[in-house]
């Protein structure tokens, strides 16, 4: 059986989720604006918030990654 706890968590959770699902939806509903993005060699046009979640899930699994190992690291030891 489920915790008092377990469950406020999964709630709370669930509405951070729904959030950044939401605040996602705003970024490409209201950013329509193209900017040039130049990449080494390659310049190319793309809608400012398409690059704007990009960037922020490049950062957030880089993220990920390092804490995990940094976590399996620690726990190894």
């Amino acid at each position: 059986k489920l915790s008092k706890g377990m469950k406020v968590s999964s709630i709370l959770l669930l509405l951070i989720f729904s959030m950044v699902v939401y605040l996602s939806f705003l970024i490409f509903r209201l950013n329509q604006t193209e900017v040039l993005l130049d990449l080494l060699f390659v310049d190319v046009m793309v809608k400012l918030g398409v690059l704007t979640l990009a960037s922020f899930l490049a950062g957030l699994l880089s993220c990920l990654i390092l804490e995990s190992i940094y976590f399996y690291k620690k726990n190894k030891d």
